[in-house]
């Protein structure tokens, strides 16, 4: 079955697995649309964990871009999601995420 066929619910996160593949072979672009629509999808399902999860993944994106501002609102985002969900490991690593910046 093709993406456009697959459940909602399952949707944001093989988008944003896809967004990793993309990434990892450097189609940065591609990736970056794949994660953002990861991260609408899950928003329009309220589904705050994918949507953490896809925006944990395009941080990384825009990080290893050296696009730090895109990166770091990206992050700041995700965190405020994982510390809504009160998931201390995420919260602790996408915390650590942000501290790794370089500073404005």
């Amino acid at each position: 079955r093709s993406l456009s066929q697959e459940d909602e619910g399952w949707r944001p996160y093989a988008l944003t697995v896809i967004g990793m593949a993309e990434a990892g072979q450097g189609k940065s672009a591609l990736a970056r649309r794949s994660v953002q629509s990861a991260a609408a999808a899950a928003a329009d399902i309220h589904d705050a964990y994918a949507e953490a999860a896809a925006l944990r993944t395009l941080g990384d994106i825009e990080n290893k871009q050296r696009s730090f501002d895109s990166a770091r609102t990206a992050y700041a985002r995700s965190l405020a999601l994982y510390e809504h969900l009160n998931l201390s490991i995420e919260r602790a690593e996408v915390a650590g995420l942000l501290e790794l910046l370089p500073q404005r």
